[in-house]
């Protein structure tokens, strides 16, 4: 007598199919370099850029660290979030060639689409972390919090690539065209750039020090940072995880409406 045949756990297949579309998404990738060089440059010429040009307001707030300190985790996470971004732009490809309309069509539930995206810009953020940090580095970067600031600083480039791609998913659902690549891109840097991202709250004012205040993004950014520019605590630490929370539940909740109202 044969053996009796058992269908597999659904979430286990679930996993299974969304880690088989991030081995296609990075394979994707590095036969489209020209969706993963921007996302590489940027961050790059942004830290020595700012560094260079913008070093000596930092200095003024934090005299005895070295200005990548306050630049490096910047642009590490936003070379995270518009990464993330890029990586949407191939869900519109596959809109246009009836790819997607095929991933539709699969017996699969559709949770494995999103799942396989978000693990995709996870796994591509590291990119833009190992990089940045590396010129970090050689630049004479230092790590006042010690190795524990590059995990909190990896556990921040995680959460803003999560939140980038489930915001970058989401619109490609909504449009399935390019027309939306601007509001994508627009979105990330708005919440960056109103966020403490240039300076310290203390050389902000006016409205701009309002908004950064109340800009989720700058918990998240000041958990990344805070190794850097001075010993870990819980007080800038749980702020950020809030922050994240807050964040994922709207930007995943914007893409699995998206998904799930999609017509194959």
């Amino acid at each position: 007598m044969s053996a009796p045949v058992r269908a597999s756990a659904p979430g286990g297949r679930t996993l299974a199919v969304a880690w088989a579309l991030v081995l296609r998404n990075l394979v994707a990738i590095r036969r489209l370099p020209s969706a993963l060089v921007p996302s590489l440059v940027f961050p790059v010429f942004g830290t020595i850029a700012f560094a260079s040009v913008y070093g000596a307001a930092i200095r003024q707030y934090y005299p005895d660290l070295p200005r990548l300190n306050w630049y490096v985790p910047l642009n590490v996470l936003q070379g995270a979030a518009f990464g993330s971004v890029f990586l949407a732009f191939g869900a519109i490809r596959d809109f246009q060639t009836g790819i997607f309309d095929r991933l539709l069509a699969a017996p699969t539930r559709r949770t494995a689409i999103l799942v396989g995206y978000v693990l995709t810009a996870m796994v591509r953020a590291l990119l833009p972390l190992v990089l940045v940090v590396a010129i970090g580095a050689v630049g004479g970067m230092s790590l006042p919090g010690g190795a524990l600031s590059l995990v909190l600083l990896l556990v921040a480039t995680l959460m803003v690539a999560v939140i980038g791609v489930c915001w970058g998913v989401g619109l490609a659902f909504r449009f399935k065209s390019m027309a939306a690549a601007p509001l994508m891109q627009v979105g990330v840097f708005v919440l960056v750039f109103l966020s403490e991202s240039q300076v310290p709250e203390a050389g902000l004012s006016g409205w701009l020090k309002w908004v950064s205040a109340v800009n989720p993004a700058t918990q998240v950014l000041r958990l990344g940072r805070q190794g850097f520019l001075h010993e870990i605590t819980w007080a800038e630490t749980w702020p950020g995880l809030v922050a994240f929370l807050g964040l994922f539940a709207l930007a995943a909740g914007f893409a699995a409406r998206g998904l799930r109202k999609l017509v194959p």
